[in-house]
């Protein structure tokens, strides 16, 4: 969404405004563009950083749907062998 210029921190609280309304289970949110919103998920500053927690053993997705969707810049398919 980085392209939308001035409209970006706009649509990232419109996804954290979906998303509660929809109440969402576990959401973890990757990129410091979320820091903007009023999101009450966790954010994490990149996949990398993500993947670590998942690696360790501090964020647990078991028996969960996962939905990965990102900017190609947020390289979340380092995700998928720890998914």
């Amino acid at each position: 969404m980085r392209e939308l210029g001035d409209y970006e921190q706009l649509e990232h609280q419109n996804i954290v405004n979906m998303l509660l309304e929809r109440k969402a289970g576990q959401v973890y949110l990757i990129g410091n563009e979320w820091k903007q919103t009023t999101a009450p998920y966790p954010i994490y500053d990149s996949a990398e950083t993500f993947r670590q927690c998942l690696i360790d053993g501090k964020v647990q997705l078991n028996g969960c749907h996962i939905l990965l969707k990102g900017s190609r810049s947020n390289r979340l398919e380092q995700l998928i062998d720890c998914l």
